[in-house]
Formats: structure tokens, sequence, C-alpha cells
């Protein structure tokens, strides 16, 4: 009882469904959503980099039990989460930061108006946010890293088949660290071939996972600020065919399509 007073945030949300497993179902993702905006939030300003340090996770974990009731208060149903966390040891921090407070804000906006017809490019980033939100859920070690991994692969390639060897060239171009983010992500690629076939977690692993989660950070603000006003996924890929050439070979590029274009 005690744990549940003092680790436990009640959280109420309205359906509109008639069947208990509808309304469970229409509260799923928008609860999903609003924990992985408030953790995606709280980490973004959160990074570890010493090896002696551990390596921080959420602190808004998935809900241990949902309660359904029907309009007039009656219980209805229950579900819980199977999966084991330690909830005393992760306890929610409920003193927000005014910079947290005001991301958090500017996210939620964001994403209000997304409905599934629409808004596709939304729709794409809000799926990489609850993934990085689950991510760094203290579940595995290995799973944090791969979770974390699988992000970068979907944002190099939104529609097209995954290739792994050309995820560091293409999230390079994307973030663009500088001179060296090719060779950060190429380090991070190796590191996960040597988890994924090897089995292989080194020492000082919260290390590794904190170079990874830096890129996954900023490739994901990179998306949110969207200099480029993409409104689809599939553009993320036709920027990264751009991102390939220089200023003088697009100007040139543009003029040929504009033409062709032209005298369809």
């Amino acid at each position: 009882e005690n744990l549940l007073f003092e680790n436990f945030q009640p959280i109420v949300m309205y359906s509109s469904k008639y069947l208990w497993q509808y309304r469970l179902e229409e509260y799923s993702m928008p609860f999903t959503l609003f924990r992985a905006i408030y953790n995606f939030s709280d980490q973004l300003n959160s990074i570890t980099l010493h090896p002696n340090i551990p390596f921080r996770y959420n602190y808004f974990l998935p809900s241990y039990i949902n309660l359904i009731f029907d309009e007039d208060g009656n219980f209805l149903n229950h579900t819980y989460n199977i999966s084991e966390y330690d909830y005393k040891k992760y306890l929610y921090d409920n003193h927000l930061q005014e910079y947290e407070k005001k991301s958090m804000k500017l996210l939620f906006r964001y994403f209000k108006s997304v409905k599934s017809n629409q808004h596709k490019y939304k729709i794409f980033l809000a799926n990489q946010i609850i993934k990085y939100s689950d991510a760094l859920d203290p579940n595995d070690i290995l799973a944090t890293f791969i979770k974390l991994w699988l992000i970068l692969e979907s944002v190099a390639f939104p529609i097209s088949e995954s290739n792994i060897k050309d995820v560091p060239k293409r999230i390079s171009k994307l973030v663009q660290f500088g001179i060296y983010s090719k060779d950060i992500l190429n380090y991070i690629a190796n590191l996960r071939n040597k988890f994924v076939h090897r089995g292989e977690v080194p020492e000082y692993y919260h290390t590794y996972i904190a170079n990874i989660k830096i890129v996954v950070d900023s490739v994901l603000v990179r998306l949110l600020k969207n200099p480029w006003h993409l409104k689809e996924p599939i553009e993320i890929e036709y920027l990264y065919d751009g991102l390939k050439y220089s200023n003088k070979e697009l100007r040139k590029r543009y003029e040929i399509y504009k033409r062709v274009n032209e005298q369809r």
C-alpha cells in the first residue's frame, strides 16, 4: 500500500467506446505517447558518458495495472503489466524543470492533431519516440542497445528494406556531426554486430549505451525540427538521395527535373 501511494501517479482517461476491451484499446496509444513524451523530454537532458556513473533509465515506467470503469464509476475489468520493474528503485520524479515543461508542452502541441489518414510524418516520428521510451525502460541491457539501434535503422530506411551497412552513412548525413560522424556510427554498428551475433556485453556497457543514445537523441531532435518540411516518411528517403550531392550538383539536377516535369 505504501509503495502504491509513494511511487505511482494515477492517470484518468475517458473513452467513448462501449465495450471495455475497446476502451482499453482507445486510450492505450495516447497513454503510451504521453509516457514517451515525458521520458523523451526528460532523457534529452541527461546524457551520461562516465563509465562509473550508472546510465539513467526512464523515471516514468509503464503502468503496472489498468482499471476500467463504466460511465457511472462501476468497475468493469482490469489488466496488468507482465514485465517486472523495480518501481521502488526508479522513482517517478514529479518535479520538472522549466525547460522540461516547455519541451513537453511543445511536443504535446505538435502531436495533438495527429490523425491516421493525415500527418504521416508525425505518426512516423511519434512511433520512433515511443520506441525510444520503450528502449530506456529498465529491463535488459542488450535489449536497450538493440532497440536504440532499431530506431536508427527505421530512420535510415523508413520505407525501403534496411541495409545495416548503409545505416551509418545515411544517419551521419542526417545529423551532420562533423567529419567524425560516420566513424562514430561505424563504431556503433560494429558494437551492434558484437551484441547480436556474439552476444558479447562489454564491461562498461553503460558507456556504449550512452554513446548510441547521444546519436539517437540527435536524430530525433533533427527530425522534430524538420528543417526540410517533410510530410511523409518516403520523403526522408528522398532527402538521403539529395544529401549525397553538392550544392552545384543539386542545382543541375533541379533544373533537369524541372524541364522533365514541364515536358510531360
